[in-house]
């Protein structure tokens, strides 16, 4: 394991041939984050691979794997530590992002989000959900498989504070919620 593990989002990617990646969002120590990247066994061990440290990923709340090394991340604010958070959180400021790193390099693919925080792919990995928890909405975005970019093809006005979201078999979607976003 890394040194100083402290995980926060994951997200398991599963290839064609049935190797299996975990993408872990991790917040090690002070300001720093990264992405930690494991292979899992057959039998359920986990290697560590790799670590991703990039500076568009600055407050990372949640990871979606697309490929062994590819993967959407959320910042839930615009930059590390307190400063400027408490601020941002209270009036519900769009500032934050959705990075796209594509094994080497790091790029912003959505802006302006009021807190991202969870995000996940389709089964095919067409569309991209992400949750916004300020803005108690849910986005759902078209993913190109090309370029990765992601367009706005829906929102959804969910009334809550919409936490994480996962995927199911089935396609349906389950969403972590905070109805009160005070005690949060």
């Amino acid at each position: 394991m890394p040194e100083q593990f402290r995980p926060h989002g994951i997200s398991l990617f599963t290839a064609d041939d049935g190797a299996r990646t975990l993408m872990v969002v991790n917040h090690p120590e002070g300001d720093r984050h990264t992405i930690e990247i494991f292979d899992l066994s057959a039998n359920d061990v986990l290697t560590h691979r790799r670590t991703v440290e990039d500076p568009l990923i600055v407050s990372p709340n949640d990871v979606a794997a697309i490929s062994p090394n590819a993967f959407y991340v959320t910042n839930d604010h615009d930059q590390p530590g307190m400063d400027g958070r408490m601020m941002a959180s209270i009036f519900a400021s769009p500032i934050t992002t959705v990075v796209f790193h594509d094994g080497e390099t790091s790029r912003v693919v959505v802006d302006e989000l009021a807190m991202a925080n969870g995000i996940a792919t389709s089964q095919d990995m067409s569309k991209v959900y992400v949750t916004e928890l300020l803005a108690r909405t849910l986005r759902i975005y078209a993913r190109d498989a090309q370029s990765n970019e992601l367009t706005p093809i829906d929102q959804v006005f969910l009334g809550t504070g919409v936490d994480n979201v996962d995927v199911a078999e089935d396609g349906s979607l389950w969403i972590g919620a905070h109805p009160q976003l005070a005690t949060l």
